[in-house]
């Protein structure tokens, strides 16, 4: 009896981890296939409604191989998964979900889950609700297939009242489970339209209305993000652009003089008995300024705040007038100090 020629390739750690993620990803045994192609054996998969190809290593030469073939086969599977979101046409010939009364399905945290009410609904329950006193009832055989995704939902209690109660969202596995247990007249029907579903998913070919339903989750989760983010992006980007301001402005000071500089200039260097002179020609400078539209700024020198002025444009005040005021003043001063001392 002669041996299985892909047993090898069978037993190596590469295709044990391929066909974990194929399994991961609910890909059927009948949707994959592998052939020992020399050098590398090719993994044949068709998913959302396409097929691909990709060769891997057989005999690994090293351990982490196994682990760089699976991250690969997981990222050509979640880009298959997008295009197929993205609404690019599924080839024709593959089964397909065609009637908008089937369950929707919800994408939370990458998984494809189903409401518990909605399965109540075509269970032709007269309450929905009561799904959950079933998944209550069995919860410790419902999770031997994964723990169950509990959310909290507001419904009408009756007269405007409101209250909260908790909604489960249903795995595949756990979904028909379910059904199974609740022994409803139309389970069975339920049940063919669950895998209808779902399988229909894998392939890529559920309808407009269910790939509409996906997209307006992916936008919420997309706007959840954003609107989290938002504040502290603000809050980072409006530090930014103060501490920028701080710095360019603190730039300038640097290079600006205050008025005591600009009297130095005019050439009086004793400034005893001049008690008031600077802030007069501070004062005089600012309406200088103000008349050429620039803005006045504002420093800290040494325990003091002082207005500062630009250094040229403080000279310029001092060609057109400024100089013969400072030393009017100067003089002014000057004699009613010498009468006070007479």
């Amino acid at each position: 009896m002669s041996k299985d020629p892909l047993s090898k390739i069978r037993a190596g750690n590469v295709f044990k981890q391929l066909r974990r993620i194929l399994q991961e990803f609910r890909i059927d045994d009948a949707d994959w296939s592998v052939v020992d192609k020399r050098p590398h054996p090719e993994l044949t998969f068709r998913y959302c409604g396409r097929e691909r190809r990709m060769n891997f290593s057989g005999t690994p030469s090293r351990q982490g191989t196994a682990r760089n073939e699976a991250h690969r086969l997981r990222r050509i599977l979640k880009e298959m998964q997008m295009a197929a979101l993205g609404g690019e046409p599924a080839p024709a010939g593959l089964p397909a979900v065609a009637d908008a009364s089937d369950i929707g399905v919800h994408m939370i945290e990458d998984r494809p889950l189903v409401l518990d009410t909605d399965i109540g609904v075509r269970l032709g329950m007269a309450r929905p609700s009561n799904i959950r006193q079933v998944i209550e009832a069995n919860r410790q055989e419902i999770e031997a297939f994964g723990s169950l995704h509990a959310a909290n939902a507001v419904i009408e209690a009756g007269k405007g009242a409101r209250r909260e109660v908790s909604a489960f969202y249903l795995s595949e596995e756990q979904a028909l489970l379910v059904c199974t247990l609740s022994r409803a007249p139309k389970a069975p029907a339920t049940r063919a339209m669950l895998i209808r579903v779902f399988v229909a998913l894998r392939r890529g070919q559920l309808p407009a209305f269910n790939q509409q339903a996906l997209a307006r989750q992916i936008a919420a989760i997309v706007d959840d993000k954003i609107t989290k983010a938002l504040p502290a992006l603000v809050s980072s980007r409006v530090d930014a652009l103060v501490s920028e301001a701080v710095l360019s402005r603190s730039a300038n000071v640097v290079n600006m003089v205050p008025a005591l500089t600009v009297i130095d200039w005019a050439g009086v260097s004793d400034r005893h008995g001049l008690r008031g002179l600077s802030v007069t020609v501070s004062n005089a400078l600012r309406r200088f300024l103000a008349d050429r539209g620039v803005a006045v700024q504002l420093a800290s020198l040494a325990a003091e705040t002082r207005y500062v002025f630009d250094p040229a444009l403080a000279r310029q005040w001092l060609e057109q007038g400024g100089r013969r005021l400072i030393h009017r003043i100067v003089a002014e001063k000057q004699g009613q100090l010498r009468l006070a001392v007479a």
